[in-house]
């Protein structure tokens, strides 16, 4: 009862948000994704792409964490702020998620996976729907 995700979880990360939309890069799609694996599989072991094993109830609270950054920046959007704006207001704080480093020995890359690198892509993603 195991199911490899991949990418499609940052188990405790800030993850790599695709802001592909063309190629149907989507935050509510991938919230939607998570939320029907979790039902469908709810005892399994989930091996995500980043971080360590996780269960049904993990993939359901990182899916809170996408759905609270999807309707943060939204917000933030449509209150008129811009791009930078939404990063200094959008708090993601209450998540403890940690910055993923890029490299085996822990040095990472700027605006790699980070929250505010989170809240850009995000961003993006509204303003391309």
């Amino acid at each position: 009862n195991v199911v490899a995700i991949g990418d499609l979880m940052f188990f405790g990360y800030c993850p790599f948000i695709d802001t592909t939309v063309a190629s149907g890069a989507s935050l509510p799609g991938t919230v939607s994704a998570l939320r029907k694996l979790a039902d469908t599989f709810p005892d399994a072991t989930f091996v995500p792409g980043h971080g360590p094993l996780a269960h049904s109830a993990d993939l359901r609270q990182y899916a809170e964490y996408l759905d609270d950054l999807d309707t943060q920046v939204r917000r933030a959007k449509a209150a008129g702020k811009s791009e930078d704006e939404a990063v200094t207001s959008v708090d993601l704080s209450r998540w403890h998620r940690k910055t993923l480093p890029s490299f085996p020995d822990d040095r990472f890359i700027p605006e790699w996976a980070t929250a505010a690198r989170n809240i850009r892509s995000a961003y993006q993603l509204a303003k391309a729907s």
